[in-house]
């Protein structure tokens, strides 16, 4: 089983007021894609930030299409998680009719704990939360800072586990200023179980590049996909 991975697109992006979207273009078309053909992974993940702004612009908006085109064209399937960049309810349009096709679309809480299984794999996508919004919707007030609220969704995970079938993945969920960190335990004890569930002795994750642009000077910083795996 390949996933490849990647997250923080941030297309429509304006950097010092110069739009990035030749680069982002750039990379979709010259990086991206060409990845999924050397690779050819069974599962594309976007770990959030599709977007810059929650109002995307219409550029934005034509090339994450471009994207899904592309994925539907491969018959690669995708799940795909909001950020903090994102409008969960703007991203989410059509998420049932593409669903069919493979592209699984989560950015509300109620669907991040029912697995989307691809091949021999459960992957629990879970969007950008407020730590607020988790506590709401596990119905537990005493949930405090963003590990608690993080050891309690892997706990809730945990339990729809299918054993030989299982992996988790996340967007952290953070308020404005410096992040707080979540503490390792939080994950630890979910993945040693998850990675000892697995029908396959390892798992390969395959990471594509990126773009960025300075001030008055555009950069192209396009990382050679690369592997780890899980044992």
């Amino acid at each position: 089983m390949q996933l490849l991975h990647i997250a923080d697109l941030h297309f429509g992006r304006l950097l010092y007021g110069r739009s990035l979207m030749d680069d982002q273009r750039h990379f979709v078309r010259q990086s991206l894609l060409p990845a999924l053909d050397e690779y050819k992974p069974d599962a594309l993940l976007i770990a959030g930030d599709l977007y810059d702004r929650q109002i995307a612009s219409v550029d934005a908006i034509h090339l994450f299409d471009e994207l899904i085109d592309a994925l539907c064209e491969r018959s690669i399937p995708a799940v795909i998680i909001s950020g903090n960049h994102d409008s969960p309810d703007r991203i989410a349009v059509g998420k049932s009719l593409l669903a069919r096709h493979g592209i699984h679309i989560i950015t509300e809480l109620k669907d991040a704990f029912t697995p989307v299984e691809i091949g021999n794999i459960q992957i629990f996508p879970l969007p950008y939360f407020e730590n607020a919004q988790m506590r709401d919707f596990l119905g537990d007030e005493t949930l405090r800072g963003a590990g608690a609220c993080m050891r309690a969704a892997v706990e809730k995970m945990k339990k729809r586990l299918t054993p030989r079938k299982s992996t988790c993945w996340s967007r952290t969920a953070l308020r404005r200023g410096p992040p707080p960190p979540i503490p390792k335990a939080a994950f630890s004890l979910a993945a040693r179980a998850m990675c000892r569930q697995m029908s396959s002795p390892s798992l390969t994750m395959r990471r594509s590049g990126t773009c960025t642009r300075r001030k008055g000077q555009a950069t192209r910083r396009a990382t050679r996909a690369h592997r780890s795996n899980i044992p």
